[in-house]
């Protein structure tokens, strides 16, 4: 067996950041998954965000605010760690001496994030994520699984107190995505699926129902909540501003 070991510490708000990256091959070929099957993004989180201005538009920003509120809610029980799984996905790694070892490091802030990851006997990984932090010791917030073709897994997130709170399974065809997650704690269900640059999130559960779309290049998108009339936003580059639907 092989072993994996990534540790992220969170980002701070300003202050220097140190980035330590020691492994072999590229983080792709490591085994990290998509990331978007980590966490449910927002049309920003596709792309670099730029300076966002919400306040200038004339037309107000009703219809992102509520996919921001949307999004937000079903990743509440993960959002400290959200920040840390991006910095993540963006670390590259260098080879040690020993062949498919790798290791990932980046401190800030007294708060760490720790990925192991194992390489079974038929090529799939086996993860298992802990983080520590001010008043936080060991606490076990991930584990889960990718196939050897990296083309398929689940995860499951934990709370402090190690009930379950989130449950995941995706599975990828070349670009295109499917991620299913329950949010278990609330009995709520999120689709999201990605193909070519269409993005569709369907949300479901008692009186909670919505149905996004955006476009991952443009950010352009529209939401639906319960049986109200679709809202549609624009992105100009800077602001998501509210337009009439199409």
């Amino acid at each position: 067996m092989k072993r994996f070991s990534i540790a992220v510490v969170t980002l701070a708000a300003a202050g220097a950041l140190l980035v330590v990256a020691c492994g072999g091959r590229s983080a792709k070929r490591a085994g990290l998954p998509p990331e978007d099957s980590l966490y449910l993004p927002l049309p920003e989180d596709t792309v670099n965000k730029g300076t966002l201005s919400q306040s200038l538009c004339v037309s107000g920003t009703t219809a992102h605010q509520a996919i921001e509120t949307w999004v937000n809610e079903h990743n509440d029980a993960i959002q400290s760690q959200i920040a840390l799984i991006k910095l993540m996905m963006k670390v590259s790694a260098r080879q040690l001496q020993k062949e498919g070892e790798f290791e990932y490091t980046v401190e800030n802030g007294g708060r760490t994030l720790t990925l192991h990851a194992l390489v079974q006997a038929d090529d799939s990984i086996a993860y298992d994520a802990t983080f520590n932090g001010p008043n936080i010791t060991d606490y076990k917030f991930l584990d889960g699984t990718t196939a050897a073709d990296k083309n398929s897994g689940a995860w499951t997130f934990h709370k402090q107190d190690g009930s379950d709170v989130v449950h995941v399974t995706w599975m990828r065809d070349g670009d295109d995505l499917t991620v299913e997650r329950d949010r278990l704690d609330l009995g709520r269900h999120v689709s999201y699926t990605r193909v070519a640059t269409a993005v569709t999130v369907v949300f479901t559960g008692p009186n909670h129902n919505a149905t996004a779309h955006w476009d991952t290049e443009t950010r352009d998108g529209d939401i639906q909540i319960e049986s109200a009339i679709e809202i549609c936003w624009e992105y100009d580059g800077t602001q998501y501003c509210d337009v009439a639907c199409p």
